[in-house]
């Protein structure tokens, strides 16, 4: 029997349905071929998948299936931080991110993402801290911390004189 296979397939159900034989038979994984996958088919990047053919049948078919980083932007994930809300202080609070997960998947800060301060993290008010992602995910999605107001007024430092003015301009 003469095997052809598109060389353009992406799948082994592709390779083995594509193939042109001779006869009106279908193949069996196992007893007419075996499927080689390489040992990492979850990160991202391209992936060579072989079909070797054996028993009455002859040659072997690559396929190459590239693997794209997730796109997280628009998913439900668990983004936990130690203090959504802290006092102000005067000094620049740099909040921590303790658990960022999708499903049950625990993904690790440095490795699939890294976080992004505004650069005000002194002043009161509410802060969007940008989660990005990266290595087998892509996207970016937003925590919002605070800094609470001591409820003296809103808070100025001016070099190394911090006070504070009510809502009627008189000052603390």
């Amino acid at each position: 029997n003469t095997i052809k296979i598109d060389t353009n397939a992406k799948t082994v159900s592709q390779l083995v349905e594509e193939a042109e034989i001779t006869e009106k038979i279908e193949l069996a994984e196992g007893t007419d071929y075996d499927v080689v996958y390489p040992e990492d088919m979850v990160s991202v990047g391209t992936k060579s998948i072989t079909v070797n053919f054996k028993g009455n049948y002859t040659g072997s078919k690559t396929a190459r299936v590239t693997i794209s980083p997730k796109d997280l932007t628009n998913e439900e994930l668990s983004i936990e931080m130690k203090e959504e809300r802290v006092e102000y202080s005067g000094e620049t609070w740099t909040p921590e991110i303790t658990e960022v997960k999708l499903g049950e998947t625990i993904l690790k800060e440095s490795t699939d993402y890294k976080v992004i301060l505004p650069e005000d993290m002194v002043s009161e008010g509410k802060k969007d801290i940008t989660i990005e992602f990266m290595g087998n995910y892509t996207g970016k999605q937003i925590a919002v911390g605070e800094i609470l107001s001591t409820g003296w007024g809103k808070a100025v430092v001016d070099c190394d004189h911090r006070y504070w003015v009510d809502n009627d301009g008189t000052t603390s």
